[in-house]
Order: C-alpha cells, then structure tokens, then sequence
C-alpha cells in the first residue's frame, strides 16, 4: 500500500485495516509529486493499493450464495469500455446479480473489470461480485448450457429471418438460473449471436 504526503491524512482512519497482523503487507511513503506521477487521476486522493483480484472459477460462478434462491449471471461479451464495465457490475449488484463474467465476442475484446477505470465506475460492485475473466464466449456459454443455465439476450431489434419471437422480461421464470448476456455494439455482433450453435433466447 502507497500513501502519498498528503495521503497521510488517511492513513488512520485505514489503521484498522492495514495494520492487522494478518494482512501483513508493506506500507510505502512518497512525495505528492511522484505520486501524481503513478495515479491515472487528475486529482488522486494519496493512497494506492497493488492487489491481486481473487479469482473466481466457473463451479463459483455459477454457484448461488445462501443469500439467493437462484444464480443470476452477467455475462459482457466484448464490452470494451471500461467505464461501461464497471457501470454494468454496478448495475447488476443493485439488481441482485450473484456474478458477473467477461468474455471476448469475437467481433470485439473485452475490458479489464479490475482496472482503475472500471474500479472506479463499478463503486465497489466489482470487489464483491464473483468474476469469471478470461474464457472465450463460446466456450462459456457451452460450459453455461451443461450447467442447466439459460442463456439470455438482450435486444432491441426484432427476430432476424429464422429466429423465435423475442420473449418479453415478464415472460421469463426469474426463478430459474439465467445469464443475461450484454453484448456490444459493434457492427456483426447480431449476426455472431443468431448464427451460434446454441443461441440464447433474446428479448427487448
């Protein structure tokens, strides 16, 4: 952990954390000036943190805490923008979601969710949920299916020639483990998803 000159000023009110013997980690001083130099702020707050993300496997990802019935996943398939990442985990932990997952789309890669951008934009959310990095989408949505979990997503055009009629969110069973999968906007993302060997239900 890092606290610049002026980051001092925070340092006891983190003493509760930083200085259990458990945690055992080394506390470093700067100046502001170098500091300003490793922040990606324009105005950083004087403390920094280096930390591994936990990782989250798939059996823990699709595993539904004590606290839920269900699981309900969040899958971001060639989500780039960091900001929208953290804004989307965000979003998905006031709603409930047990987990989250980001993937490449084929189309589009993905953003880091544990970046400072996306850290920041998820206001903690990205801390707490479960978050399954790293496997391609395909491979995902086939590990999802043998899990005997519904693969959704969302869309704001009609059916393409050949495709079901879109359900409506009321008409889903809730109560049923669902993955709602946000996809980007790229051109071609569409055309992937309805020509995938196992398409997931969409609805607007």
């Amino acid at each position: 952990m890092l606290f610049s000159e002026s980051g001092e000023r925070n340092r006891e009110r983190l003493s509760s954390l930083i200085d259990r013997p458990e945690m055992a980690f080394p506390v470093l001083r700067t100046t502001d000036r170098l500091f300003d130099g490793l922040a990606d702020t324009e105005h950083p707050q004087g403390v920094a943190a280096l930390v591994h993300p936990k990782e989250t496997s798939f059996d823990e990802f699709v595993r539904a805490p004590v606290s839920a019935c269900t699981p309900l996943l969040v899958i971001l398939a060639g989500v780039q923008d960091p900001g929208n990442v953290g804004t989307i985990l965000r979003t998905a932990a006031a709603f409930g979601a047990t987990g989250a997952a980001t993937a490449a789309s084929g189309i589009s890669g993905k953003a880091n969710p544990f970046s400072p951008k996306a850290l920041r934009a998820s206001a903690g959310a990205a801390l707490h949920l479960p978050i399954l990095v790293g496997m391609s989408l395909s491979i995902l949505l086939a590990q999802l299916k043998v899990a005997g979990v519904r693969t959704l997503a969302s869309s704001v055009h009609g059916p393409l020639d050949g495709e079901t009629t879109p359900a409506r969110s009321w008409e889903v069973n809730w109560c049923q483990p669902v993955a709602l999968l946000v996809g980007t906007r790229a051109p071609g993302f569409r055309k992937m998803w309805s020509a995938a060997p196992m398409r997931a239900s969409v609805f607007p």
